[in-house]
């Protein structure tokens, strides 16, 4: 290991104790190698735990603990802004839990997806012809009937062209 990481772990977890078994055997086998840290272990064990080997438990007045816990809350109440009291009061009206929520969010997209596959394949009639439909309206475009002979120079003489000339 190195003396940095070994070193962070003496303030932070070697001295209270709060390691596993194999981390605490670990750093012991480093300190049993390393003067430098060891020392540093022995300076830090002086620092920090030896002085509150000694002290004295001390325990509050019995008011103390209440005018505390009110300042505490008093302090939350105030960096409350109005947006944060709104929210809390509304939160409950607008919940709604993740798994409605996406069950919903599904929901909608298959009726989007529903509603948007009939629109472009509900209106479309298909139109089936064959070569000689074809032939027959292309040549019934092209024959002249009564309606379409010009009358001595007074047009095409079908109504809707009377109506529009």
């Amino acid at each position: 290991m190195r003396c940095e990481k070994v070193q962070e772990s003496i303030l932070t977890d070697y001295l209270d104790a709060q390691m596993n078994a194999k981390q605490k055997k670990d750093i012991e086998l480093h300190l049993a190698g390393c003067v430098q840290c060891r020392e540093f272990s022995i300076a830090a064990q002086k620092t920090v735990i030896e002085p509150f080997e000694q002290a004295q438990n001390a325990t509050p007045p019995s008011f103390l603990w209440p005018r505390i816990k009110n300042a505490i809350l008093s302090g939350q109440e105030q960096k409350e802004s109005f947006l944060e009291k709104f929210w809390l009061n509304w939160k409950p009206a607008f919940y709604i839990p993740k798994p409605a929520f996406v069950f919903a969010t599904v929901a909608m997209f298959i009726i989007l997806f529903g509603v948007v596959a009939h629109l472009k394949t509900g209106n479309l009639s298909v139109v089936k012809t064959t070569s000689g439909d074809q032939t027959e309206y292309l040549s019934y475009l092209s024959e002249e009937s009564e309606d379409t002979i010009i009358n001595e120079g007074k047009g095409l003489g079908t109504a809707i062209e009377e109506y529009f000339l």
